[in-house]
């Protein structure tokens, strides 16, 4: 198992990798998205603690690109969709943060959420 990585070290250092890193990959790729999604919600020098906070956002969605872009480029847009706490999009795609009580929640594709909408209507 890889070392806590730094973003988290900066989030929370008395923490253990295991407490900390478990839920996301320590992959480039991962990192960088984490990082624009930081720059949005925070600003373009945002720290490595405020990078943690978004590493399982990144995790869930960087599959949706293969192969991986270049340079990700994340942004906050407005939305009117029913239980959606924040609209997103994410080299050009459709994404929402769905509300919810409970943390954390990620984003997911905009026509998945839709999708699972129509199912329960």
């Amino acid at each position: 198992m890889p070392d806590q990585c730094v973003y988290m070290r900066a989030a929370y250092p008395d923490l253990t990798r295991e407490d900390t890193c478990a839920q996301h990959r320590h992959t480039p790729v991962v990192f960088a998205l984490a990082r624009a999604f930081a720059e949005v919600f925070f600003d373009a020098h945002a720290s490595d603690e405020q990078v943690a906070l978004f590493l399982d956002d990144a995790d869930a969605v960087v599959d949706d690109f293969d192969p991986p872009p270049s340079a990700w480029d994340v942004r906050q847009v407005q939305t009117d969709e029913l239980g959606v706490a924040i609209g997103l999009t994410i080299n050009d795609r459709e994404y929402v943060l769905p509300e919810t009580e409970q943390e954390p929640e990620v984003p997911v594709a905009l026509s998945t959420w839709r999708e699972w909408h129509r199912e329960n209507d």
